[in-house]
């Protein structure tokens, strides 16, 4: 399940444009990095990456395999999809990439990408967002989340050079959205259309993963995170858990909410997209 988040399609080019000189005291972030410190990746490097990985998932014919492709809670994201695919491989490709890249001092290191896959029957594809992170030095990189998405979210500033500008600090939004989902007032919050119907279907809680911002070009951020949904049932589970077990009865379940949300320097925080999978269920 997937739902609409960035923008129609980025341009083709490796680094995006343009620069935004508030950064996000509004938001908690921290400044913007000096150019005396190094970007996490080349962008040559970055377009590598991005292509090994798709040629790695593409020929993965195993959940082991696919597990090794992928790292942090997109892991159990792919693996789960492998099986819901019936253990067939995916084969994906990757085109008109945009990169992300910020200037990091120390690990973990990561970057961002938008990409248009590719469908293997033709048709006019799917505008992804990827993050890959890198966990120490000599470490492979690998995607860490992903996410479908359409629309078109605030731009994200970069330096002089082109870099992206990354953000860190209290992102808050992940804890903005828990709460709400978790039916709390949660005041300074938007939710999307997808959480107002989730609200309070089970337990929700931040899955312990990091949180990634980037800056954006009006003073606020993006934010990449991760939420973890514990749902118990009664009665008949949802299609989707149905399909996970195949068989039409389950007890609990749960599902990881691969998410992008945007923190305004003033305002309130919302959600700009999701993509929620069953990764366990019994």
């Amino acid at each position: 399940m997937s739902r609409g988040l960035l923008p129609a399609l980025f341009a083709v080019s490796l680094l995006c444009t343009g620069c935004s000189g508030r950064a996000a005291d509004a938001v908690g972030a921290r400044p913007a990095a000096p150019a005396a410190i190094a970007p996490a990746v080349t962008a040559p490097e970055s377009v590598k990456i991005l292509n090994d990985f798709a040629t790695a998932f593409s020929q993965a014919t195993d959940a082991r395999a696919v597990r090794a492709t992928v790292g942090g809670p997109l892991a159990d994201v792919a693996v789960a999809q492998f099986k819901l695919a019936h253990g067939k491989a995916t084969r994906i490709s990757l085109v008109n990439p945009v990169m992300y890249v910020p200037r990091l001092a120390g690990y973990p290191k990561w970057f961002a990408a938008a990409a248009l896959q590719e469908h293997p029957g033709g048709g006019a594809g799917t505008e992804v967002v990827l993050l890959f992170a890198q966990g120490a030095a000599g470490d492979p990189w690998r995607p860490v989340h992903r996410l479908p998405f359409s629309g078109r979210p605030p731009e994200i500033a970069t330096d002089g050079q082109g870099y992206a500008i990354p953000v860190g600090g209290d992102l808050r939004i992940p804890g903005l959205h828990t709460g709400f989902l978790n039916g709390t007032t949660a005041p300074g919050f938007t939710p999307d259309a997808f959480s107002r119907t989730a609200r309070s279907n089970g337990a929700f809680t931040d899955a312990g993963f990091a949180s990634y911002g980037l800056q954006t070009k009006d003073g606020g951020a993006l934010v990449w995170y991760t939420l973890r949904q514990t749902q118990r049932f009664t009665g008949t589970p949802p299609q989707t858990v149905q399909a996970y077990l195949g068989r039409t009865t389950a007890t609990e379940a749960t599902l990881i909410w691969q998410t992008i949300g945007y923190l305004p320097a003033k305002g309130s925080a919302a959600v700009l997209g999701e993509s929620i999978t069953v990764t366990q269920a019994r």
